[in-house]
């Protein structure tokens, strides 16, 4: 049975420098439904970014995961982006970070969230989870927070591999220190969001790349990791699950 893409790509009218100063966002674009959308496309610097964007923000959709929602885009020139949308009423960088180090009420609020990425993090091996891609927004319910941006994550890092333990002076762990000086992991929530990784099948994987761009990513390497998904995601997950619960990671 032909599979079919998981979205309908988004549709860019227009796009735009972006003023972030980052060199894996350059552009950022305003879709025909009026929408503003950070725009990352194949770079020589990071040429598997696009379908590492992609997969992430799909694989958190689908295990629950507090993570910005993503998009396949057709830009006005032809080609295809990975597009998330850009959140409003978002605290900056630097007052997200203060908030997250010195508002100890709020750390423990969103500390569930903090640990579930985490544990997401380790899967996918994101190397760059950085204060600055911890979003922090103001809703009708109060500040909430989730994660963004997984360009250093999954293929253009290495995965699969059968290292668990991140590199020890990486973004991630680096930022992990910091909070558990203030409150530790919560194993539950970490836990759990593997356990929900767990309930992706066999299938999962080959259904969610299955329209990403050939010129993003050659047929033949995506059909090595969707045989190690099917053979061994679950013995990676396991073992990340049994560290987090006995305290090493």
């Amino acid at each position: 049975m032909t599979q079919q893409p998981p979205l309908i790509p988004v549709d860019i009218q227009r796009t735009e420098p972006a003023p972030f100063g980052s060199a894996d966002c350059t552009h950022y674009g305003i879709g025909f439904d009026g929408l503003p959308y950070i725009l990352k496309k194949v770079e020589k610097h990071n040429p598997l970014m696009p379908v590492a964007e992609l997969v992430c923000s799909r694989m958190a959709a689908s295990s629950q995961i507090a993570c910005a929602t993503g998009h396949l885009a057709n830009l006005p020139n032809g080609e295809q982006a990975f597009a998330s949308r850009a959140e409003s009423g978002v605290l900056p960088p630097k007052m997200a970070a203060s908030r997250l180090t010195t508002d100890a009420a709020f750390l423990l609020k969103v500390l569930g969230t903090i640990s579930a990425i985490y544990a997401f993090d380790v899967f996918i091996r994101n190397i760059d989870r950085h204060f600055g891609n911890y979003l922090i927004r103001q809703t009708f319910a109060g500040a909430d927070l989730m994660a963004v941006d997984h360009s250093r994550s999954l293929l253009v890092t290495g995965w699969p591999s059968k290292k668990i333990d991140l590199p020890h002076d990486c973004k991630t762990n680096l930022c992990q220190r910091i909070l558990r000086k203030t409150q530790p992991l919560s194993q539950v929530d970490a836990v759990a969001a593997i356990d929900r990784l767990l309930q992706l099948d066999d299938d999962w994987f080959s259904r969610n790349i299955c329209d990403v761009p050939v010129v993003w990513w050659p047929a033949p390497q995506r059909q090595i990791v969707d045989r190690w998904w099917r053979r061994h995601r679950t013995k990676r997950l396991a073992r990340i699950r049994r560290r987090l619960i006995n305290g090493s990671l």
